[in-house]
């Protein structure tokens, strides 16, 4: 493979990276990078990307028989990949979905303790209310990760699978009050 076949695969590679964070190409990196990587730190993502781009092209311009300065913009380039790397990785992925807290917040706890004073058909009907909500919020969820992007995937595939746990639990609570309601007749 020619040496421009290989550049041109790697500017192909830059511009996939580039294009998964479009969403991020303006927002400024808070990390600064070693120096002499870059021209500057504290830029926007899209500067970075731009600043790697540069470089290649620079290569490609680069003599076949200047094999110390080829390899010395490769090493650059490389290690500006593996720095801007890092960075996205811990400024763009997805923050971990925090556990539930152990305690039900006092309102909550004061709903839940009206729905289950009332008479088991108007429990029922709360249920089915709270049902339809939690479905309607799944949908919501499901078209949210249709149309999201990558970094943000991971936790609403987490919270989706969160909500699907707690539609089977109204499901669940429905099945067990309406076998009541069945017996007692």
């Amino acid at each position: 493979m020619s040496t421009q076949n290989q550049i041109q695969i790697l500017r192909q590679h830059i511009q996939q990276w580039q294009n998964q964070f479009s969403h991020e190409c303006e927002q400024t990196i808070h990390m600064p990078f070693e120096i002499g990587l870059f021209s500057q730190n504290f830029e926007t993502l899209g500067y970075y990307f731009a600043e790697i781009m540069r470089n290649i092209d620079y290569l490609a311009k680069v003599s076949t028989d200047d094999i110390q300065k080829a390899n010395f913009i490769s090493e650059k380039i490389i290690n500006q990949c593996a720095a801007l790397r890092e960075a996205t990785q811990r400024q763009f992925r997805a923050t971990p979905i925090k556990k539930a807290p152990q305690r039900i917040s006092a309102e909550r706890e004061a709903l839940l303790k009206r729905i289950n004073a009332l008479p088991p058909r108007e429990r029922l009907e709360k249920y089915y209310e709270g049902l339809n909500a939690l479905n309607a919020l799944i949908e919501k969820i499901k078209d949210q990760l249709a149309t999201c992007p990558p970094q943000q995937q991971v936790q609403l595939q987490k919270n989706l699978e969160y909500q699907q746990q707690r539609r089977q639990k109204a499901l669940s609570a429905i099945d067990n009050l309406e076998e009541f309601l069945a017996r007692k007749r």
